[in-house]
């Protein structure tokens, strides 16, 4: 009775001595750089049939973000285009709320979004765009409810903020219209 556990020891330690070592990994064809960034190029591709505006903005605001370190003009060109849809979006319905239940809902305005994610990576870039929509706030800022001024200047001062902590400089004029609009 003995014999069997150290048979049984001997044999384990040879199978295991003899198991064949595990093959280094190999990178799959599937699972590379240029696969990916086809992908992505190919969803962007494909949200030019989105007709929900909202969606198609979230679209190309991620497809940049991800493009941004290996072909920023491309990723640049996706910010601009999500910039351009979010500015017509705008336009289109202002401010928007939804009523659901007896509550109402703000939604947000995207061409902060775009701006938040354009500031992660080129704050003078997105300084630019604050300051276009600070010249079209103070175009517009008379015709407005006093609660769309306040939301508007929030989302600029929220975006200037952002900018300076990606390293840029808040806007002199996001912050000379919030002191005359008493936010500061």
């Amino acid at each position: 009775m003995r014999r069997y556990p150290l048979l049984l020891v001997t044999v384990l330690a040879t199978l295991v001595a003899v198991a064949p070592a595990q093959p280094p990994e190999v990178e799959l064809p599937a699972c590379n750089e240029e696969f990916a960034r086809f992908l992505v190029e190919q969803q962007v591709a494909e949200s030019r049939t989105v007709e929900q505006t909202d969606k198609r903005i979230r679209i190309l605001i991620r497809s940049a973000d991800f493009l941004w370190r290996f072909d920023e003009p491309s990723a640049r060109s996706y910010f601009t285009e999500a910039f351009k849809f979010a500015t017509d979006r705008f336009v289109e319905k202002g401010f928007e709320q939804k009523e659901s239940k007896g509550l109402t809902m703000l939604l947000p305005d995207f061409r902060f979004e775009v701006i938040r994610a354009i500031a992660a990576k080129d704050s003078a870039w997105a300084r630019r765009l604050i300051d276009q929509i600070m010249k079209e706030y103070e175009k517009a800022a008379s015709d407005r409810k006093d609660f769309d001024r306040t939301r508007e200047l929030d989302d600029i001062l929220r975006v200037a903020v952002e900018c300076e902590v990606a390293g840029g400089q808040v806007s002199q004029d996001a912050c000379r219209i919030s002191r005359s609009e008493e936010l500061c």
